[in-house]
């Protein structure tokens, strides 16, 4: 016997195979949407979340030694700046220009960073940047 709809007529049979199938879940873990929300390039959240990825793991991806003597300060549209402690500090460090852009992007799986900028001075940003990283090392874990 075939189902009744509240009509009292019968489904047709073509109604009653639909729904006997089982819809697969479109759920997904919130880990997962958060991760995509987070790495997505064209999510607004992105940029923030990495910005403090790379703040927060300065000292592993670049390693103990230049951490001591740099960090992070801002990131616009592809273009890291950091602050290094010194001019002969900076000048040392731009040899490692290079290979600090291709570990940060590395360590974010991403090609996040296209260029790197260094300063002595924390304020001396162009006007449309501000400091974008917090100045206070006591705040990043290590």
């Amino acid at each position: 016997m075939s189902p009744v709809n509240r009509g009292g007529r019968r489904k047709p049979a073509m109604v009653k195979k639909i729904m006997k199938k089982k819809v697969p879940s479109e759920l997904k873990p919130i880990a997962d949407v958060l991760q995509n929300l987070l790495t997505n390039r064209k999510s607004a959240l992105s940029d923030q979340f990495m910005r403090w990825k790379v703040w927060q793991q300065w000292r592993q991806i670049v390693g103990e030694s230049l951490a001591k003597h740099s960090e992070p300060i801002a990131y616009k549209g592809g273009r890291l700046y950091i602050w290094v402690k010194s001019s002969a500090r900076m000048q040392e460090i731009r040899f490692f220009e290079k290979t600090i852009l291709e570990k940060i992007n590395r360590h974010l799986c991403q090609k996040w960073v296209r260029q790197i900028r260094f300063t002595v001075d924390r304020m001396g940003l162009p006007e449309d940047l501000q400091i974008q990283f917090p100045a206070d090392n006591s705040e990043r874990p290590g």
